[in-house]
């Protein structure tokens, strides 16, 4: 759980990362404090190509405004995969 300002309205959100333990599906979910619902993405894809190896349950992630736009971008580590 990484504890980030998401939607612009100067209050620390929550981004969870977790890997299916069974289906090796990637998923990230985005709430607010109040626990109420903002984004979520999943990526099967990139987590299935790891070629037998197991996935971490919780990747590590960052989220920061990178390129100075004022959005926050998220960027999680798929262990050297080509997502």
């Amino acid at each position: 759980m990484t504890p980030v300002e998401l939607n612009g309205d100067g209050q620390l959100d929550l981004l969870l990362s977790y890997v299916q333990e069974y289906s090796a599906h990637l998923h990230l979910v985005a709430v607010d404090l109040d626990g109420d619902f903002l984004w979520s993405y999943g990526n099967e894809a990139a987590i299935s190509q790891r070629g037998g190896k197991e996935p971490s349950l919780r990747p590590p992630l960052t989220a920061f405004d990178f390129n100075g736009d004022g959005q926050t971008e998220v960027v999680v580590d798929l262990g050297g995969l080509d997502a």
